[in-house]
């Protein structure tokens, strides 16, 4: 049995008809607006001996901000060559990434979820249009997970060693201090096995040490860097050659080491953005002191040159004895005291 709809019924439904086709499309419009689909972008393109699992709709980030993705991913005509990405980035970050910009792949988090992220570079011009991008080596959970398997294996080895030294009690007694000097050493091998060495960085450790004079120069970030970036401004290189002969002087004793700890305001800065910002900072100040042969050539081989440490919001592992700026980088010269 059917019923014919009166003229205002069917006026009211063809106007709930269209609102909801409108308010449907609306939404859509929100989506493509939030994902960048109605934006205006642009492309580059960089090369991989392996991409790990990149596809196209991979995320692509600059200094932890999701700025576009993947595009294309296109195999390389002779076999060994690099697989080419073309990324797809919004037309608003375009003055953000400049021409010395380079590439890598990365993972986050244990599922080892892949993402593209580009390092900005220093260079005034911004980058062109299609340019292929210089591939940077990334640290992936896969690697890590493969080291940490190859030390399992050595700690296990140190296992039965220690059950050999249990089972010569006495033995064991008269060899004591030096039992313990060899799992001291074993420990000391663990934090400096490739990969792993990276995590272990301690920040306290690094910077208090009891055996070493501590010479300190202190910058405040806005004297040295762009706002809110890692880029060396001209009054910043010319503020940091003046402390090279400095650097040099003191790393000529030896057994000497250079830091340089980079922190941010607490008050203002984001933590999360705020540990990559530093860290960019440190090494960016690395990069230009070693350029201008501020480190030494007379440093142990085996110590290390010049170590670049990214803190943060967190505060200094010091007693701090004077007012220092919340944002600033501190370029640091332990000297071993004999």
């Amino acid at each position: 049995m059917s019923h014919t709809l009166s003229r205002g019924q069917a006026i009211v439904l063809g106007l709930v008809t269209v609102l909801a086709a409108g308010l449907g499309f609306l939404g859509l419009f929100a989506v493509g607006q939030q994902h960048g689909l109605w934006e205006r972008g642009f492309e580059l393109r960089a090369g991989f001996a392996n991409v790990r699992g990149v596809e196209e709709g991979t995320r692509v980030r600059v200094q932890g901000v999701d700025v576009g993705e993947v595009v294309r991913v296109e195999l390389p005509t002779n076999p060994g060559g690099k697989v080419c990405l073309t990324l797809r980035i919004g037309q608003r970050f375009r003055d953000r990434i400049r021409a010395d910009a380079s590439a890598r792949i990365v993972s986050e988090g244990m599922l080892g979820v892949r993402v593209i992220e580009i390092d900005p570079g220093e260079a005034s011009e911004v980058v062109a249009e299609g340019a292929m991008l210089p591939a940077r080596p990334g640290l992936h959970w896969d690697d890590v997970v493969e080291q940490v398997g190859h030390i399992v294996a050595a700690l296990d080895q140190e296992k039965g060693r220690v059950a050999e030294l249990t089972s010569q009690g006495s033995r064991m007694l008269r060899q004591g201090e030096k039992t313990l000097a060899s799992i001291a050493d074993l420990t000391e091998g663990i934090k400096r096995a490739p990969v792993i060495r990276n995590y272990v960085n301690d920040p306290r450790a690094i910077l208090c040490r009891a055996d070493c004079e501590r010479n300190r120069k202190v910058y405040a970030a806005a004297d040295l860097f762009e706002p809110e970036r890692a880029v060396l401004t001209s009054a910043g290189r010319a503020r940091l050659d003046e402390a090279v002969a400095w650097v040099r002087g003191l790393t000529r004793h030896e057994g000497s080491e250079v830091v340089v700890a980079a922190y941010a305001d607490p008050a203002t800065a984001d933590p999360v953005l705020a540990k990559e910002w530093t860290r960019q900072q440190s090494e960016a100040v690395c990069r230009y002191l070693k350029e201008r042969g501020a480190v030494a050539k007379t440093l142990s081989l085996w110590g290390r040159k010049i170590t670049a440490l990214g803190c943060g919001v967190e505060p200094p592992p010091g007693r701090e004895t004077e007012p220092l700026p919340p944002a600033r980088l501190e370029l640091i010269v332990l000297v071993p005291q004999n």
